[in-house]
């Protein structure tokens, strides 16, 4: 996304192999990722440390210090022009869309995370729904790839 937002996509077109390469370099980083999820300590495991304490300081540091969002934002303010007679209004609009989508997002994230501190799993329950999380992240990855390979 970063490269969208950038406007680079022809400039890494003209180096042969660095489009494969950061492709690839993501796709193993989503694989990592992947596992981590899917190995994560079970809670209340003999050997596994007690999990973390949710605060909102971190909460925050997240949300302001997430590079992806920076770079989803940077891809969609680029990717289109909404009201060609204006530039000024044109970002206005899309500053507005994009605030009233993380709100949204951010709520729904908020009140899931809740929802499922409130469980209470076995640990074979706990492990089926991490392993079934970092599927879901390989899966994203590999619609991803179809969805912007070639035809």
């Amino acid at each position: 996304m970063l490269v969208c937002g950038l406007g680079l996509f022809s400039a890494l077109a003209a180096v042969p192999g660095l489009l494969l390469m950061m492709s690839v370099g993501g796709a193993a980083y989503l694989a990592y990722l992947a596992w981590q999820i899917a190995s994560a300590p079970i809670a209340g495991a003999g050997d596994a440390p007690p999990p973390a304490r949710a605060t909102a300081l971190g909460g925050f540091l997240l949300g302001v210090l997430n590079p992806k969002a920076y770079l989803a934002l940077m891809a969609l303010l680029s990717a289109s022009v909404l009201i060609p007679d204006s530039r000024e209004l044109d970002m206005l609009l899309k500053m507005a869309l994009c605030m009233a989508v993380i709100l949204a997002v951010d709520i729904a994230w908020l009140a899931a995370g809740a929802g499922l501190g409130t469980l209470r799993l076995t640990p074979l329950q706990e492990r089926a729904m991490n392993v079934t999380m970092g599927v879901t992240v390989v899966l994203a990855a590999l619609a991803g790839f179809s969805a912007s390979a070639p035809a």
